[in-house]
C-alpha cells in the first residue's frame, strides 16, 4: 500500500485544471459573420475567433490559442518569451470588447490586397502599384474615422492565422495584436488568398465609421 501511494504521489502526472468551455450564447454573439454569404468558411471563422479573443481574452488563451501554441496558460508568464508573456497580460485585460461586424466593402478592400500581394509575392501594406493602405482603403470605404490592417502569411487555417497575429512574434510594435484588441474598431473585412512565396496570406481590414 505504501509503495502504491508513493507511486501516485511522485510518478503520476499532476491533474490539470479543466479547460473552460465557450457557451452557445458566447459563440452566437461572436459569430457575427455567420450570414455573410460573400465570405468563405475559413474567413468567417477568422472573424469568429477574433471576436472570441475580444469577448474573453483569458478564455481564448486557454482554448483556441493552445492549438497554435501549446504552452499551458499557467506557464505563459514564466515562459521566457517576452511576446508570449505580454500576450498573457494583454489578453487578461481583454473582456467584453465590442464585437466586430462584417462589412462587405472592407472585405473587398482586403480581398484586393490579398490577391494583389499574393500574386506578386509581396508582404506588407503597400500594393504592387505603390498604393499605401491609407490611400487604398478609402477607395472602398467612405466615412471612416479609424482604420487598421493586419496581414498574416503562411496559414490558411483560422486558428493559426489569429494565433500568429495575436502573438506578434518579432513585431516590436505589436500592431497586429493591438488592432485585434482595439475597442474603437467596429467593422472588419477578411480575405484569404494564395501567396506565391508563403503559400497563403490573410488580410484583415478594420475601421470605425463617422456614422457610428
Amino acid at each position: 500500500m505504501q509503495l502504491l501511494l508513493f507511486f501516485h504521489l511522485f510518478f503520476m502526472p499532476a491533474r490539470q485544471p479543466p479547460q473552460p468551455v465557450w457557451s452557445a450564447a458566447e459563440l452566437a454573439r461572436a459569430n457575427t459573420a455567420s450570414d455573410a454569404a460573400y465570405l468563405t468558411a475559413a474567413e468567417k471563422k477568422v472573424i469568429l475567433l477574433v471576436n472570441l479573443a475580444r469577448l474573453d481574452g483569458r478564455k481564448y488563451l486557454q482554448t483556441y490559442f493552445q492549438q497554435f501554441n501549446p504552452i499551458p496558460y499557467a506557464n505563459m508568464a514564466g515562459s521566457g518569451n517576452a511576446y508570449l508573456e505580454s500576450l498573457k497580460k494583454d489578453m487578461e485585460a481583454a473582456k467584453n470588447l465590442p464585437m466586430l461586424q462584417p462589412d462587405e466593402d472592407l472585405f473587398k478592400a482586403a480581398r484586393y490586397h490579398a490577391r494583389d500581394t499574393g500574386k506578386h509575392g509581396l508582404v506588407g501594406h503597400t500594393s504592387s502599384d505603390g498604393t499605401t493602405f491609407a490611400k487604398r482603403l478609402p477607395r472602398y470605404v467612405q466615412g471612416w474615422k479609424t482604420m487598421a490592417e493586419n496581414c498574416s502569411y503562411g496559414y490558411e487555417d483560422a486558428v493559426r492565422i489569429v494565433g500568429q497575429l495575436l502573438l506578434d512574434q518579432d513585431v516590436p510594435s505589436l500592431g497586429h495584436r493591438k488592432s485585434i484588441l482595439n475597442p474603437e474598431l467596429k467593422y472588419i473585412g477578411v480575405a484569404i488568398a494564395p501567396h506565391s512565396t508563403y503559400r497563403f496570406t490573410c488580410v484583415m481590414d478594420f475601421c470605425a465609421k463617422f456614422a457610428d
